[in-house]
């Protein structure tokens, strides 16, 4: 019979040997949601769908599923639990732009609790004909949510760029393997031994994919704030402007971050 794991046992695994590998698939989790944006995106100002018909890549298979408060509720939680869950591993800048995506995500967290109790009881706020979250009274839904989750996505990429390539000090107090794993280097006795090859190149596929989209992402919400300023309205076109700038913006920070911590050659 396998031993118990407890939770607090569980959280000290994560984030010691099982880092490299819980993160990479919260990537991939994270990705995969962009995905579904992104397609969205794309069906509503490339295609012109309809609002209600957009329903992303897994709407074209599943229309009813795009349409429950739970399937969105449930990523918000998946989200909040991976950003808390894998917290403790990011030190230095690496743990405040990690940090900063949690703070973030706790918001969004609740704003889609709200939508899902509204979608449960019934009653909607302020008497809208939909489930409406606060900072919908202001904004309207589709571009609101593709700031929140750009937002939340930007400081937790940065963060994780710092994490897999950390300064000295922060490589030396590194409790998991991730900041050896991208270089190969064996750690010093008594840590945990480096990532294989197999791993290097699945961190660094990481790396190159978190990059691209975060460049991708600036661009492709930019392209959709030109094709919408003369007929969208001022809050939407706002948020998208918004979202590519902060996209944008966080890219060339992490660049700078990188550059100036002497990491890229790390």
């Amino acid at each position: 019979m396998a031993p118990r794991l407890y939770p607090h046992e569980l959280l000290m695994r994560l984030n010691s040997k099982g880092h490299c590998v819980a993160l990479t698939a919260f990537i991939a989790i994270v990705l995969a949601h962009w995905v579904e944006h992104i397609t969205q995106a794309i069906q509503i100002y490339a295609l012109g769908w309809p609002v209600h018909h957009a329903g992303g890549a897994l709407g074209l298979a599943f229309p009813w599923l795009v349409h429950t408060e739970w399937l969105h509720y449930g990523y918000a939680l998946v989200m909040l639990i991976g950003l808390v869950a894998l917290r403790p591993a990011f030190l230095g800048s690496a743990g405040l732009w990690w940090l900063a995506a949690l703070v973030i995500q706790v918001w969004h967290h609740c704003e889609h609790l709200l939508l899902l109790t509204q979608a449960l009881s019934g009653h909607n706020l302020a008497g809208r004909a939909v489930p409406t979250s606060i900072a919908q009274l202001l904004f309207p839904r589709v571009e609101l949510h593709l700031f929140y989750n750009t937002i939340v996505f930007v400081p937790m990429v940065i963060a994780i760029a710092l994490h897999w390539r950390p300064a000295d000090a922060e490589r030396k107090a590194a409790r998991c393997s991730c900041p050896y794993a991208l270089t190969g280097q064996r750690q010093e006795e008594g840590r945990y031994k480096a990532g294989t090859a197999a791993r290097r190149a699945m961190m660094w596929t990481c790396n190159a994919m978190m990059l691209g989209a975060l460049l991708f992402i600036g661009l492709f919400i930019g392209v959709a704030f030109m094709q919408l300023v003369s007929n969208a309205s001022e809050q939407a076109v706002l948020l998208l402007a918004l979202s590519s700038a902060v996209t944008l913006g966080g890219f060339l920070l992490l660049m700078r971050e990188l550059r100036n911590g002497s990491r890229l050659n790390r």
